[in-house]
C-alpha cells in the first residue's frame, strides 16, 4: 500500500496502511474505463477470445458496486444498483465501442458482501437488478462468485489454511 502516493476509489476512505484514499472525479473514473477498454483491444490484438471486468474482492470495480464503501451523491452513488454499476455497464460499453460488439465481455461479481466481520448481507435483490443492467449493457456473462464461508465449513477452511502454510 505504501507505493501508492494518491490512492483513489468511489469514496473516501482509510486504507488499511493508514492513508486516506480520495473520492474519484468523473475524468478519473472516465480513465479507468478507458484503460479497462485499452487492456481489451490488447486481449484481442494477442489472441484472446473473450475478456473479463473483475468487480469482486474489494478491488476497486467491487468498491463501485458496494454500499459498503460506495457513498457518493452523484449519479454513480449507493441509491440504486443502477447507480452502483454504472462505471461497468460504461466499461462494457467502451470495450463494445474499441473491439466490436461481437468480443465477449464475461462480468465477475461477489454473490455476498461482507458488511464488516460480523455482517454479511446477500446481494440477492441487488443481484437481479445486476443482471438485467449487464445484460442491457451487453455483457455476455455475469459471474456470480460465491463467498467462501459459503463453500467450506469451518472445519474445512481450518484444513486448508494449515495445508497453505504448510506448503509455503
Amino acid at each position: 500500500y505504501k507505493d501508492y502516493k494518491d490512492p483513489f476509489g468511489p469514496s473516501e476512505y482509510v486504507r488499511p496502511d493508514g492513508s486516506v484514499a480520495h473520492p474519484m472525479n468523473e475524468e478519473e473514473m472516465n480513465r479507468i474505463a478507458d484503460k479497462f477498454a485499452e487492456a481489451a483491444v490488447t486481449a484481442k490484438q494477442l489472441g484472446f477470445d473473450m475478456v473479463m471486468i473483475h468487480c469482486a474482492h474489494g478491488w476497486l470495480i467491487h468498491q463501485f458496486l458496494s454500499p459498503k464503501y460506495n457513498h457518493r451523491t452523484d449519479e454513480y452513488g449507493p441509491d440504486s444498483i443502477e447507480n452502483r454499476a454504472r462505471i461497468v455497464t460504461e466499461m462494457i460499453a467502451k470495450i463494445h465501442e474499441k473491439c466490436g460488439e461481437d468480443f465477449p465481455v464475461q462480468v465477475l461479481i461477489n454473490g455476498i458482501e461482507e458488511m464488516d466481520e460480523n455482517t454479511k448481507v446477500s446481494l440477492d435483490f441487488d443481484k437481479e437488478l445486476l443482471y438485467k443492467n449487464m445484460v442491457d449493457a451487453k455483457a455476455d456473462w455475469l459471474y456470480n462468485l460465491p463467498q467462501w464461508d459459503e463453500i467450506f465449513t469451518p472445519e474445512k477452511k481450518e484444513e486448508l489454511y494449515k495445508e497453505q502454510k504448510k506448503a509455503n
